[in-house]
């Protein structure tokens, strides 16, 4: 843990300080004292919080723009990156070129997990509902936590969980991107899902379970992993004397679900565990994928300790994260707006299910953001397949993140393998107006990239529109 007040105020520079990660770590140190700093090449809601804060952000990359603290002379600096930064941005070069290393965001959290029992969750599609639910029911438990989770957590306002100097624990969203996960010390895992991702870095699919093998290795003496049941996860990537938990649907697991009801629009199942059973339990966010997700982290809760009496009522008050399942209703009897981030393809096909059974008799309307071209040519019929589940397909075009095109990739492309009745390409600023030609109960916005920035826009049309 960074000294409190240092004598010297130390600086620290994140490139890529808007991203959700970058950002945990800033308001982190800006609490620990240091004279924070950071670029990013778009303002968002996250760099506003910053800088109320105190951190100094640029949106230029241009090095003569740099604050005095974050010069590359200056004594006490560090410099933080995130690989979604290319290393041609202008503001690494200029770090490069004079001698000045750059530590990637990964290092920096493995150092804060070292400092802590580190609950550390990984996974394809998941992990951050499931690590932000567990930061939730540990914050109200008697054991305490901070947290850096990949979202922003509705019932706190943050995408991180700090300042609990009275805890041990400390819940960690922990990325496989560019094997980040690796730098990380756990005390214990979950791991909610091994499906293929990340060719681009990975090349197959057996060296990306092969990476999951690896952290889980990384287990201190006397851990333990809370496994989903498909997950390709071994008893031999174990160190000594570690334990390894399943946990899902069937009754192999140690940790199981079952007798899902809805009460209105209320969600209740209950939960087998090795010490019996947790009856009628309700879960904030009433959609089936999330029961999964609870299984994993009240799993995890109990085995480092809380209670039944402390995990029932923060379950039940749990209200999810920005972007993950969060609902809109347009008026009294107008259309529910659904914000989703999956771009994953099993995680969209799980997604699609669930909000198709929690409105079985509703006309489902989609308007889907591939994100990547090498994600979308890696799994174009795997995203067919998820995407035809609904009755309505609006494609946006890819959002490329860190890429280059992909000759031969593209959202048309896509949607060839689209069978639903209805289905378009259309740019995401002609939303609005495309939207006034489709029929919808439900409208689910989903995707990983700057969709995001449109779904406020399409509200208010839909609300001005009656």
């Amino acid at each position: 843990m960074p000294d409190r007040n240092p004598t010297e105020r130390r600086a620290i520079f994140f490139i890529g300080i808007g991203g959700i990660g970058m950002s945990a770590l800033a308001e982190y140190f800006l609490y620990y004292g240091y004279t924070v700093g950071g670029y990013d090449h778009v303002r968002k809601p996250v760099s506003d919080r910053l800088e109320a804060l105190g951190a100094q952000i640029l949106y230029d990359d241009n090095p003569a723009l740099l604050p005095k603290p974050f010069h590359a002379d200056a004594k006490e600096l560090t410099v933080i990156y995130t690989p979604a930064i290319h290393e041609d941005n202008r503001l690494r070069a200029y770090y490069r070129e004079h001698g000045v290393p750059q530590i990637k965001r990964a290092e920096l959290l493995g150092q804060v997990t070292r400092r802590h029992k580190a609950l550390c969750v990984a996974g394809s599609h998941g992990k951050t509902t499931t690590s932000s639910l567990l930061a939730h029911l540990m914050r109200q438990s008697h054991l305490g936590v901070n947290a850096f989770v990949g979202g922003l957590m509705l019932n706190y306002d943050s995408n991180n969980l700090l300042l609990d100097e009275s805890s041990d624990y400390v819940v960690v969203e922990a990325d496989e991107f560019d094997r980040s996960f690796h730098r990380l010390t756990p005390y214990a895992e979950i791991i909610t899902a091994t499906e293929a991702d990340h060719l681009d870095i990975y090349g197959t699919a057996a060296e990306y379970v092969a990476a999951f093998g690896t952290f889980v290795g990384l287990l201190r003496p006397g851990g333990f992993v809370i496994a989903e049941e498909a997950a390709q996860v071994s008893r031999d990537d174990l160190p000594e004397g570690c334990r390894l938990y399943r946990y899902g649907a069937s009754e192999q697991c140690d940790y199981r679900y079952d007798r899902i009801t809805y009460e209105e629009d209320r969600l209740f199942f209950d939960l087998h565990t090795p010490n019996g059973v947790l009856r009628h339990l309700e879960l904030g966010t009433p959609i089936r994928i999330n029961v999964l997700n609870a299984t994993a982290a009240i799993a995890m809760a109990l085995l480092v300790g809380l209670t039944e009496e402390e995990i029932r009522p923060a379950l039940a008050d749990y209200r999810g994260t920005h972007r993950r399942f969060e609902r809109t209703r347009i008026g009294i009897d107008g259309p529910v707006v659904i914000d989703e981030y999956a771009h994953h393809p099993g995680e969209v096909r799980r997604s699609l299910l669930s909000i198709r059974e929690l409105y079985p008799e509703k006309r489902i309307t989609l308007v889907f953001q591939p994100h990547l071209y090498s994600r979308t040519r890696d799994f174009m019929e795997d995203f067919g397949k998820a995407l035809s589940t609904v009755d309505d397909v609006i494609l946006a075009p890819i959002y490329p993140a860190r890429e280059e095109p992909i000759s031969g990739i593209t959202s048309e492309a896509l949607l060839e393998r689209v069978t639903s009745p209805h289905k378009c390409v259309v740019p995401l600023e002609s939303l609005p107006s495309e939207l006034e030609q489709h029929s919808f109960d439900v409208l689910v916005m989903m995707g990983a990239g700057d969709i995001e920035f449109e779904i406020p826009k399409v509200i208010a049309h839909l609300r001005e529109k009656g």
